[in-house]
């Protein structure tokens, strides 16, 4: 099994002699295999598309893994081979490693059932899960002093007024923030947060214990602060909140509640409400 990348697509070399499939190729077009094959073939389209559903994060790592492990020349993943895959992750956090090879197993697993005998690892190798760490919860007064660090006003002027001498696209759907390199280009999840993560440290941005916000804490951040302006303005929190899920993208709400938070200031506000709808009911005991 190998992968390699061109024109966008991951491709994805299977089985003894080699058979080549790229994601997103229709089926009747793949050449070559004997009638063995055929099968093989349903199978791995089968698994493109469940991959796909996941989005395209999934056929990187398959192709990362292709690449460092060198899975060229008919070489097969093998024990080795995973483990030299899995010593390029050792920078990152044990969750996010863990996730990534639960990708691998699961191509391993699904490419045995047309291949029996083909290597799959010990799920025993699974990097250990640990607790995540809370959000930070940045706030106005966060923002500010991010704005006043870097004069963020002048910067996104400059920004604007040589985007707009080079004649890119200003359309609805072009990028803000972008990048001309290889064409006009958005940039990358991962770009945006190093530069975030760097703007906090020059601000000086972080909780009681020192941890600055990544870039996932400004969602959550985006929540609480939502919960805090609806208590403020005496709206119904619960009747806004459908309305919170869907703005998030969210399916249920039940996935927005990952995102609320019992913050200090949430706690102080929704305790003032009780106690103006409710004080009258509670008597307070005598010592």
């Amino acid at each position: 099994m190998g992968g390699r990348r061109g024109g966008g697509q991951v491709r994805i070399v299977i089985g003894d002699p080699p058979f080549a499939w790229c994601a997103g190729e229709p089926l009747a077009h793949l050449e070559g295999g004997d009638g063995g094959l055929g099968a093989l073939a349903e199978h791995t389209v089968q698994l493109a598309d469940r991959i796909a559903g996941r989005g395209e994060p999934a056929l990187q790592r398959l192709d990362r893994l292709a690449r460092i492990a060198g899975l060229r020349d008919g070489r097969d993943l093998d024990q080795g081979s995973f483990d030299l895959w899995c010593d390029t992750l050792r920078h990152l956090d044990a969750n996010t490693r863990r996730a990534r090879q639960r990708i691998v197993r699961k191509f391993c697993l699904y490419r045995q059932r047309a291949e029996p005998g083909r290597f799959v690892f010990n799920p025993l190798y699974f990097a250990r899960l640990h607790p995540g760490r809370m959000p930070v919860i940045v706030g106005p007064e966060h923002v500010a002093r991010r704005f006043a660090a870097t004069e963020v006003g002048n910067e996104l002027r400059a920004h604007l007024s040589k985007r707009l001498a080079l004649s890119l696209d200003v359309g609805s759907h072009a990028p803000l923030l972008c990048n001309i390199k290889g064409g006009l280009r958005g940039y990358t999840g991962t770009r945006l947060s190093g530069g975030i993560h760097v703007l906090f440290k020059i601000a000086g941005v972080h909780d009681s214990e020192g941890q600055r916000p990544r870039i996932h804490d400004l969602r959550h951040s985006f929540v609480v602060q939502a919960l805090l302006r609806w208590y403020r303005d005496s709206a119904d929190v619960q009747s806004n909140l459908p309305r919170l899920a869907m703005y998030m993208g969210h399916v249920s709400i039940v996935s927005t509640a990952h995102y609320l938070h019992f913050v200090p200031a949430l706690a102080e506000l929704a305790s003032d409400r009780f106690e103006k709808s409710f004080g009258n009911l509670i008597e307070e005991m005598p010592r």
